[in-house]
């Protein structure tokens, strides 16, 4: 008995450490050994803000495994090169993925001026099991070609009573034939904003079914994309009974508890949570424009960020403020490269100079302009600023013979496959130009380009910092 006692509790301590399973994505790529693969899920689902889940090189045999623990459907992203796929993942369950061979070498593959990722072909089985992934796809394929087949009249707002009659039939009955409740929903949901859209459904009924603190689901991307939606620019335009110009007092006070007193008014922001996410929603949508000041915006964050009402609410504001790279005082992401001869920069040992930062490649034409008029910028801040080039393309033999032919004799580094370099220097065209100032902050984001007077902008930002020292 004593044995069997003992026994019992070695189990029970097994199953409290190893019980909960995890669910497995093994992937085949052919050609791919030698790449590096990352896997990505968003930290949440209003700012949209990416985190590396794992990362790995791929083996000789063409083919790696991620791991990892889920407590929900999760969206993730599996990235190698420039190509992504996207797919969602259920818990305790394994994948097998198999992509088609792609050439890595061919230049088509990689950015010129606009940073993207393409999807190859492939194909996602679930081990012995259901695939949520082909449910979806299936409500997807049916949802494009009602919109396809209807957009004008959708646009027009005059979609005939019986089209649209028709098509909820038909998507009542996809619905009660699905096995995942997370396609329902995800149905739930596009059929509420094709109700909207045909004014069928009012506004009040969609808030008092699907936003209200027990209803709201923050790591659900379909949810999260209709909260998005719906409230969007709420605050700018519809919420009811402000008198002109209260909404930018209260804002620019950069005092949280004076916006919620203002916004609490509307009949359909009664509840601190809901109330919260939606003045959330907003301030993305504020920073961009001239009625609000940035400094409150970042306050007002701040407050959400240390008293949020739930840890979902102070996740996301503390990640806008994070989104919004040109805020004063904002470190700029730490860089470790190698240059054209394998020797690696750390950007940290800079410090004490300006560092103009660009990204760039072989094919870019703009890029290459840009850089013939660093040279001159080079010579004549040489002594203050620290120029820094990074090629982002697939073969740094031909950056290095380019910008050996051109002396272009600033450091030039290769990117390396560092992916999250580019994902946190917010990368999305080519070239671009970032300043770093003399304590490791973003001085500007994005910076001038040579052409657009960096030179004379950089003399007049010195002079007013003496002047203020003055």
């Amino acid at each position: 008995m004593k044995r069997l006692f003992f026994l019992s509790l070695i189990l029970a301590a097994s199953i409290g450490l190893f019980g909960q399973s995890k669910t497995t994505l093994k992937v085949v790529f052919p050609n791919s050994a030698g790449q590096k693969a990352f896997l990505w899920t968003f930290e949440d689902l209003m700012t949209y803000r990416e985190v590396l889940v794992d990362s790995t090189t791929v083996s000789k045999n063409d083919n790696f495994l991620f791991s990892l623990k889920l407590k929900e459907v999760t969206s993730v992203s599996l990235q190698v090169a420039f190509f992504r796929i996207d797919i969602y993942l259920e818990p305790e369950k394994n994948y097998i993925l198999t992509i088609d061979s792609v050439d890595f070498s061919n230049r088509d593959f990689y950015p010129k001026n606009i940073v993207g990722y393409l999807t190859p072909n492939y194909k996602l089985e679930a081990v012995g099991s259901f695939d949520i992934n082909a449910e979806l796809s299936t409500v997807n394929d049916f949802m494009a070609d009602f919109f396809d087949s209807n957009y004008l009249f959708l646009y027009q707002s005059k979609l005939p009573e019986k089209v649209l009659d028709v098509f909820l039939t038909r998507m009542d009955s996809l619905k009660s034939a699905v096995k995942s409740d997370f396609t329902r929903n995800h149905i739930d949901f596009q059929l509420a904003q094709m109700e909207l859209m045909t004014r069928k459904t009012g506004s009040s009924i969609v808030v008092e079914k699907y936003f209200q603190p027990s209803k709201v689901m923050y790591k659900n991307k379909v949810y999260m994309d209709f909260f998005n939606s719906f409230w969007s620019k709420y605050l700018l335009v519809s919420i009811r009974g402000l008198r002109y110009g209260q909404l930018d007092s209260a804002v620019n006070s950069g005092s949280y508890n004076a916006l919620t007193r203002l916004v609490e008014k509307d009949p359909y922001l009664q509840n601190d949570q809901i109330r919260e996410m939606v003045i959330l929603r907003n301030i993305i949508q504020m920073y961009s424009s001239y009625r609000f000041n940035q400094e409150a915006l970042n306050d007002i964050l701040s407050d959400i960020t240390n008293k949020g009402v739930t840890p979902e609410n102070r996740l996301i504001a503390n990640n806008i403020r994070k989104y919004f790279l040109e805020d004063n005082n904002r470190k700029a992401p730490n860089l470790n490269l190698p240059d054209f001869k394998g020797i690696y920069h750390d950007l940290q040992g800079f410090n004490g100079k300006y560092v103009y930062l660009s990204f760039w490649n072989e094919e870019c034409l703009d890029c290459i302009a840009e850089m013939d008029l660093t040279k001159e910028l080079f010579l004549d801040f040489d002594d203050i600023i620290q120029f820094i080039s990074i090629y982002v393309g697939p073969n740094p033999e031909i950056a290095r013979m380019l910008t050996e032919k051109r002396e272009y004799k600033w450091l030039q580094l290769n990117y390396n496959q560092d992916f999250s370099l580019i994902k946190n220097y917010q990368l999305d065209m080519f070239p671009y130009y970032i300043l770093i100032n003399k304590e490791g902050n973003i001085e500007w984001y994005p910076a001038p380009k040579p052409s657009d007077s960096f030179s004379e902008m950089f003399l007049k930002m010195l002079d007013d910092k003496k002047k203020n020292l003055e």
